[in-house]
């Protein structure tokens, strides 16, 4: 509510200043009555317009929305544990008391009027309706009713009244006030909002007196008449007061040449500063949402190195659930947007020009000028940049450690001559079991012996190679639970089936792999997921009841991103080696 009443008044302030900078000494006073309500209208909704799906589809809006996240919403919000009364607190208390007292304020007027019209007299001249006022009070009008004390009027003179209040009462000009006092009683503390009611007022006064004149009154005259009911008081603010201050203004424009019809153009200027308004309160609203994403960005070079260090081997099943479920929960913090360069040589110093630098896991990059320099903005310092030239082994590094510039040497690449048995750790595509990970645990349920009457449980970490043609050999332990069930896990590992052989730059390679292999009494064919997530892969959403394990392996996904959605859902946003 806070933001909402915050975005409404700023719209306002920029709108109406922009209405004074260009309006001010016109006679178009419907226009500028329009206007007034437009300004009113556009502030009130602008808020509430939603085209984020706009600002998240374009890559400046959205750098936009990232730098206003980093640099400016943290100077706007505190995270404390505050005592129980604090100062935001004091500032909504006194808010809320003073909008209560101007509402009750306001209802008193309403009333004030409503018991007038029951109480007085009424009469009809000329064809009009009149409340016979028995004070010494200024006429007035409200809605349908006018109010006036005829003593000491001469004809002319209330025949001028009744026109100039009959025009308030036919063009409905009591809504334009009920409308500004409402601002100014819950935007009390803007300025700008009784500025505006000022101009709302005497505006609906400059129509009435053009009415008036319209009908063949004398001008003179009727400025006179102004002035002698200048000293009479009025009862009620919320009603259209037949001499409403400032008369020297009303004088004034009455006196004033009539505009020229094309200067009218000028008012489409209030279009795009409208639209741009919309486009800030949907970045500031996107930037919002930024700061309060949950990511956990699990780059998967090892997908057990991933389970290891996200804890899902010591109780989970190795699926791609288990991953999001790891990535939803611990919710780690935003990473801090930053810009980086560096300059790329060989290995005698030579500037390289042409080398791909690429962000992993997008397909934003540049490409080195030819000083081998090259500059990133608006990278995440998470992330882990890539350089590739051919001729030169592919160069990695993280984006933090280049904030200040960074010198990357590039290797001569002799793996396709002279390395052909290299064995891999990181590859364009890992290997993977044949069926995916529920098969693999399947596998495991039969293969490996003393499940039942074992004392221990848990998960052996065993490492293995995968060779080009997929073929299992050099199996280990990494991490042991007991020796027998050690045993097993190595036998139940050196029997598998082949696996789908790694990938690396379009050939299969060999690849060095290490899995959680569940031994004792755990269940591993236990796969929990969230009911919550909505899953989309490469930006495609995952059609609703489909299983993630059975659209992905763990193997190839190089990203996870968890963001919270409007619905209370996670949206998880997957990016594989694709």
């Amino acid at each position: 509510m806070a933001i909402y009443l915050l975005k409404v008044n700023i719209a306002l302030i920029l709108l109406y200043g922009f209405y004074r900078l260009m309006t001010s000494k016109d006679t178009f006073f419907a226009l500028r009555r329009a206007t007034l309500w437009t300004i009113y209208l556009i502030s009130l909704t602008i808020p509430l317009l939603n085209i984020e799906y706009w600002i998240k589809d374009s890559d400046t809006t959205v750098s936009m929305a990232n730098s206003y996240a980093t640099s400016i919403l943290p100077t706007m919000m505190t995270y404390a544990n505050a005592p129980s009364i604090t100062w935001k607190d004091i500032i909504l208390y006194v808010y809320i008391a003073v909008v209560t007292i101007m509402l009750l304020n306001f209802i008193l007027q309403l009333g004030t009027i409503v018991y007038m019209a029951c109480k007085h007299k009424k009469i009809s001249i000329n064809g009009t309706m009149l409340h016979i006022l028995k004070s010494k009070d200024g006429p007035f009008s409200f809605f349908k009713w006018i109010f006036v004390n005829t003593e000491g009027l001469c004809d002319d003179e209330l025949n001028e009244i009744i026109i100039h209040e009959r025009t308030h009462v036919n063009q409905w000009h009591s809504f334009d006030s009920i409308m500004s006092e409402l601002f100014c009683i819950f935007c009390w503390f803007n300025p700008f909002t009784w500025l505006m009611k000022r101009d709302v007022r005497i505006n609906l006064e400059f129509l009435a007196d053009e009415s008036v004149l319209a009908e063949g009154n004398a001008r003179k005259a009727y400025q006179y008449h102004l002035l002698g009911l200048a000293y009479h008081s009025s009862k009620t603010n919320i009603a259209n007061n037949f001499n409403v201050l400032p008369l020297k203004k009303r004088i004034k424009m009455m006196n004033k040449r009539r505009t020229k019809e094309i200067v009218k153009t000028k008012y489409l200027l209030f279009a795009p500063l409208a639209a741009a308004l919309l486009i800030v309160s949907n970045i500031d609203s996107v930037a919002r949402s930024l700061s309060e994403k949950i990511p956990e960005i699990a780059k998967i070079s090892n997908v057990t190195k991933g389970l290891l260090e996200s804890g899902v081997t010591q109780s989970k099943a190795s699926t791609v659930a288990d991953l999001v479920n790891n990535a939803v929960d611990n919710q780690a913090q935003d990473a801090k947007i930053i810009n980086i360069k560096g300059t790329v040589v060989n290995e005698n110093g030579i500037p390289v020009p042409g080398a791909l630098v690429v962000i992993n896991g997008t397909k934003k990059g540049v490409v080195s000028d030819v000083k081998g320099n090259f500059s990133l903005n608006d990278v995440s310092d998470d992330k882990t940049i890539s350089i590739q030239y051919v001729g030169f082994a592919d160069m990695t590094f993280h984006a933090g450690d280049a904030i200040n510039g960074m010198k990357i040497t590039l290797k001569n690449d002799n793996s396709e001559s002279n390395d052909e048995d290299k064995v891999y750790n990181a590859v364009d595509k890992m290997p993977s079991f044949p069926g995916g990970s529920k098969k693999m645990l399947e596998y495991f349920t039969k293969n490996i012996k003393n499940q039942e009457n074992s004392t221990k449980s848990g998960h052996i970490i065993v490492a293995f190679t995968v060779n080009k043609d997929g073929s299992i050999y050099g199996a280990h332990i990494v991490h042991s639970i007991n020796p027998e069930l050690d045993n097993e896990a190595l036998q139940a590992v050196n029997n598998m089936p082949n696996w789908e052989p790694g990938i690396n730059k379009g050939k299969a390679v060999k690849t060095m792999f290490t899995i959680p292999v569940p031994v004792g009494k755990v269940n591993p064919v236990s796969f929990p997921e969230k009911k919550n997530c909505i899953y989309i892969i490469d930006g495609k959403e995952l059609p609703e009841g489909e299983d993630i394990d059975g659209t992905l392996k763990p193997s190839d996904i190089k990203s996870i991103t968890v963001m919270k959605s409007e619905d209370g859902k996670a949206k998880v946003y997957i990016k594989t080696f694709k």
